[in-house]
């Protein structure tokens, strides 16, 4: 019986120490969110409009390695089909973990797998990528907008290493060795819901890299 009691209280111990590490990453997630929230405040860019400048200035710092006389640039672009480019335009597909937040209950939630396309084309010494982020709707809210997902910086990164690769191979006829370069990965605790996910819907969510 004495034994029982201590392996309970170890199993309450490790339960109690678990619950406190969860408060606290979502206490840091929450920080981050008011950092931008201040950023706002005092600068006029929102927190969208700073997301997108870390986009395209890591797209910018990652596309020098190609060492080329063209000039490329980064834009989004919501109303890309990954499945039909235009005449012209080559694509690419990866998967990251980011954060979402729901306009109507102000609920956040993480997500891992979260679809990234791209469309990239090189024409008469300029290149040009188009961007669109998948997508996804709160389950506690029928009637709020689809979320945009928040990626990291580290995972914007790894995006943008690997976008400029699939162009030096795909623009460039370049062989790349592209490595493992995984997304840094969020606690996740519910169950994907394809009917929450707009890539699920285009059907590309469960699809490999394009």
């Amino acid at each position: 019986m004495k034994r029982n009691n201590n392996c309970t209280v170890i199993f309450q111990a490790v339960e109690t120490r678990a619950k406190h590490e969860r408060r606290e990453k979502q206490q840091k997630a929450n920080l981050s969110l008011s950092v931008k929230e201040v950023w706002k405040e005092c600068t006029g860019i929102s927190a969208s409009g700073l997301d997108r400048m870390e986009w395209t200035s890591n797209f910018a710092h990652h596309i020098k390695a190609l060492e080329c006389d063209d000039s490329w640039n980064l834009e989004f672009d919501d109303k890309i089909d990954p499945k039909n480019p235009d005449p012209g335009w080559r694509t690419f597909m990866w998967c990251s973990s980011a954060w979402f937040k729901c306009s109507g209950c102000q609920r956040r939630w993480p997500a891992d797998k979260v679809k990234v396309a791209f469309h990239m084309r090189r024409w008469k010494k300029k290149g040009t990528v188009k961007v669109k982020r998948f997508r996804q709707r709160c389950k506690s809210c029928s009637n709020a907008p689809m979320a945009m997902p928040s990626i990291p910086p580290k995972n914007i990164d790894i995006l943008m290493e690997k976008l400029v690769q699939h162009i030096e191979v795909k623009c460039y006829g370049k062989a790349v060795d592209f490595g493992s370069g995984r997304s840094a990965t969020l606690e996740v605790h519910d169950n994907h819901e394809p009917e929450h996910c707009e890539a699920c819907k285009a059907g590309v969510c469960r699809s490999g890299g394009i």
